[in-house]
């Protein structure tokens, strides 16, 4: 049973935590910007999520942990921790908040493997075959990442499309791709 005072608090969570107010209380560098976008622009999306459910609609609003997706008059949560990825239908083109495509460095930032590896990657513009844990292949460009997600591009279809690290199995480039790792002192220097 809910008592006023949460009551109170769900009717103003309701009216006042929007989109706008969720990017502002935790910014994610690149889902959060992604996710406004194409709530903005009504872009039509296809959730797949981590076993392969694929869900269709509108973004309806988003916080840090769900996204809302309207599909024929009914709204629905969606934990972010179970999509695997988020398709707009049709044709979309991702505008990077700070007019950069890249998130290359971070200060105090300690490079692992993922790091130089996925900037390689982007810089080379190569094909990567991305193996999702659903079984899904997917052949994309990397154009983005952060901590969370990868920003990918599709040039058969030319969308963009965002791809939660958590459902990605293994990244596997093309032909001629020779990682070169950064000695880690250099790394940590920059």
């Amino acid at each position: 049973m809910v008592n006023c005072s949460e009551r109170a608090i769900l009717l103003v969570a309701m009216f006042f935590y929007t989109p706008e107010f969720a990017m502002k209380q935790n910014p994610q560098l690149l889902q959060d910007p992604f996710l406004q976008q194409l709530f903005e622009q009504e872009i039509e999306v296809n959730i797949y999520l981590s076993r392969g459910i694929k869900l269709e609609g509108l973004i309806a609003g988003f916080d840090p942990y769900v996204v809302m997706l309207a599909y024929e008059g009914v709204t629905q949560m969606v934990y972010k921790s179970q999509i695997s990825t988020v398709v707009p239908v049709g044709r979309f083109s991702f505008k990077f908040p700070d007019g950069e495509a890249a998130i290359t460095s971070r200060k105090g930032f300690l490079p692992l493997l993922q790091e130089p590896f996925l900037s390689q990657a982007m810089k080379e513009r190569i094909v990567v075959a991305i193996n999702l844990n659903n079984g899904v292949r997917k052949y994309r460009q990397l154009v983005s990442y952060d901590q969370y997600v990868v920003i990918v591009y599709d040039r058969q279809s030319q969308t963009t499309e965002m791809i939660y690290k958590s459902a990605i199995a293994t990244f596997v480039p093309s032909t001629g791709f020779k990682f070169q790792r950064e000695p880690v002192r250099e790394a940590i220097a920059a």
